[in-house]
């Protein structure tokens, strides 16, 4: 085989795993592309964004609606509803309007899900010449539950600019 040929072997197969890691993510009917995932943390995480694009860019230290009547400190920092609330605002979209919040922001996830796929690549090129080891990683990052899970469409969370910003950290520490 031609040496162009084995180098374009992984990277097909690379970009056949993000290709089939954004339709594991992405909706399956009708109905899901219009709702968000009604759990705790990503509905919290939009009234937070909501409240961010009422005060831009000011992102609420303390939490009212928690730990009523005096309101709870946020003890994490406030980069993901900034985050979330510069992309609403570049869209041209208010606090109010729910349905285009959620219906852009739904998009994210699914995004830096893939981002997170090729990160783990990259780490896992660091440790091993293998390139099928690598794509391993890759499948391994593209379809864990535990991995895939904030990184659905609809799931409006700060956990996966945790699992970015690990991933980051790490092959920035080994290149």
């Amino acid at each position: 085989m031609p040496p162009d040929a084995e180098q374009g072997t992984p990277r097909r197969a690379l970009l056949a795993i993000l290709g089939l890691a954004a339709l594991w993510r992405l909706p399956v009917n009708h109905q899901e592309w219009h709702f968000l995932w009604c759990e705790n943390d990503s509905l919290y995480q939009l009234h937070r964004v909501q409240k961010c694009l009422e005060h831009y860019p000011r992102v609420e230290s303390v939490d009212y609606d928690s730990h009523y009547p005096a309101g709870y400190r946020v003890h994490w920092i406030n980069l993901h509803p900034l985050f979330y609330a510069t992309i609403a605002k570049v869209a041209g979209i208010g606090p109010e309007q729910i349905d285009r919040l959620t219906g852009v922001l739904s998009w994210i996830p699914p995004l830096f899900g893939l981002a997170a796929v090729l990160l783990a690549v990259a780490v896992a090129q660091c440790f091993i010449a293998s390139d099928l080891c690598a794509l391993a990683v890759g499948l391994l990052c593209a379809f864990s539950a535990d991995v895939v899970r904030p990184f659905f469409f609809g799931t409006i969370d700060h956990h996966l600019f945790a699992h970015l910003g690990v991933l980051l950290l790490v092959l920035g520490r080994l290149r």
